[in-house]
């Protein structure tokens, strides 16, 4: 079982994460250290859910040696990125009353943040 420390709100795949600052996979295997992750991808069937390319697309993301490195080295990627293992984003956003964490959002409220803060990337504040 997952530590509710390092999770303590459920994963609802809005995305939030990847669109505030990319994670260590991106930073180490892409060199990416700011801003959304080139990596996110959205579902076509779902466009409020997202997907870590990192995981389901990582050759159109990656070289083949970070590939073959992966698959050698980190058999349980996904596993190992915590994808979808629960929100723990240090954020908050600016909403109609004022900030607030967006971790400790409802699921339908972080979707619906997140569809705001695709069109609007100001109204999200990282605290790192």
């Amino acid at each position: 079982m997952d530590n509710p420390e390092t999770y303590p709100h459920p994963c609802t795949n809005c995305g939030l994460c990847c669109i505030a600052v990319p994670c260590p996979a991106a930073q180490g295997f892409m060199g990416v250290k700011t801003g959304q992750c080139p990596a996110l991808e959205w579902n076509p069937e779902n466009p409020d859910e997202s997907r870590c390319g990192l995981i389901t697309n990582k050759e159109k993301y990656l070289s083949q040696h970070a590939v073959a490195f992966i698959e050698k080295e980190i058999p349980n990627f996904p596993e190992f990125m915590g994808a979808g293992k629960g929100c723990c984003i240090s954020a908050r956003v600016l909403g109609p009353h004022g900030m607030q964490d967006f971790a400790s959002l409802s699921p339908l409220q972080k979707i619906d943040y997140t569809r705001i803060i695709r069109t609007n990337p100001n109204k999200l504040q990282s605290r790192q």
